[in-house]
Formats: structure tokens, sequence, C-alpha cells
């Protein structure tokens, strides 16, 4: 019956589940630990829950490498509203936190360490990083943006110094966009940002 179960639920991960979505993966993240706390012979040595795992997997680096997009603008086009170039960047940017959010809920059923790769290397450097690099420093709005990466970040995350290497580009844009915000005259804006970057640098 179990195995019956695990094909079923590979093939919905694969044909139907839209990682994307905030709502269906924290439902299908639930479905699959109730499956394997119901199962105890659902082991990662089963052929059928590694067919499960894999089809999982597949789905979280397709929708990174095909469903999320950060695109570059030039300062010019950022700073001109009949462009759209900001409002598109923006919303593109909060997708991308979303998608943390949607691959950290998966945590309960793949290792640390995958979602890990996937919410860092996939989300955050190949995404976000450009996404701050492209935004207005000088405006508040980007300081939200940066708080929301900070928050989305699990705390127990942030005790590894091997995850605070990885992170290095996103702090390094952030203390860029700290210094212009304390040259811009805001002085809290940029104290609040450096306390996040020592945060991740786990200083």
């Amino acid at each position: 019956m179990w195995t019956r179960m695990t094909l079923l639920f590979t093939g919905i991960v694969t044909d139907w589940w839209d990682p994307c979505s905030l709502r269906q993966t924290r439902n299908l993240s639930a479905l699959l630990v109730h499956l394997v706390d119901t199962y105890p012979t659902l082991t990662a040595n089963s052929k059928t829950t590694t067919a499960l795992l894999t089809a999982v997997s597949q789905k979280i680096k397709a929708a990174v490498d095909d469903d999320l997009f950060m695109p570059v603008y030039q300062k010019e086009a950022i700073e001109n509203s009949a462009t759209g170039a900001k409002a598109f960047l923006d919303r593109q940017f909060w997708v991308a936190i979303k998608v943390i959010k949607c691959f950290l809920s998966l945590e309960g059923f793949l290792s640390t360490a995958a979602v890990q790769e996937q919410v860092v290397d996939g989300v955050i450097n190949r995404n976000i990083v450009l996404g701050l690099q492209c935004s207005s420093f000088g405006e508040q709005s980007t300081v939200v943006k940066c708080r929301a990466v900070f928050n989305a970040l699990p705390a127990k995350w942030l005790k590894s110094n091997d995850l605070s290497k990885q992170l290095e580009s996103l702090c390094k844009v952030v203390e860029r966009i700290a210094d212009h915000q304390r040259k811009s005259g805001s002085r809290d804006a940029a104290k609040e940002l450096m306390k996040i970057v020592e945060k991740i640098r786990n200083k």
C-alpha cells in the first residue's frame, strides 16, 4: 500500500506541483511528512522513496532555473517610472522571497543541506543579490528588501560558519547599501543593515 501511495505522490509532484506556490508547497510538505511518519518502512534506502525525493529535488531545481528571473537594468531605467523597470524588478524580487519560503517549508522532508543549496546558491546568490544590486540604494524600499531576506533565513542556519561564507556576496551588497544610506543621512537604516551583515557573518 505504501509503495502505491509513494508512486502516487511522485506522480503528483512531477505533473501537478508548482514549487513557486506557497500554499501548494506547504500542503505537499505536510502530506509528505505525514506519509513518512505513518509508514516507517519509507526510508531513504527504498527505491520508491528515492524516486519521490528525486522528483521533489528536480522540481525545485527546475523552479530556480526556469521560473525565477531577475532583470538587470541601468540606473536611469530604474529611476524613470515611465519605463516600468522598477515595478518589474520589485515584483521579481518579492517572487524570489516567496520561493525561499516555499523551499523552507520542505525542510521537514528534504535534508537541510539540500534546502540550503537551493535557497542560498539558487535563490539568494543567483537572483536576490542581483536584484539588490539593481535597486536604488538610497530608497527605503531597498532597506525593506534587505530586511526581508534576513528575516527569511532561519536563525539556526545563521549559526553555521560555512553558510556565512556562502552568503558573503549578500553581505557585500548590503554593506554598499548601508554605506549609501549613511551618506544620505539615514543613519538608523545604515546601522540596521550593518547589524544584519554582522549576524549573517556570525560575528
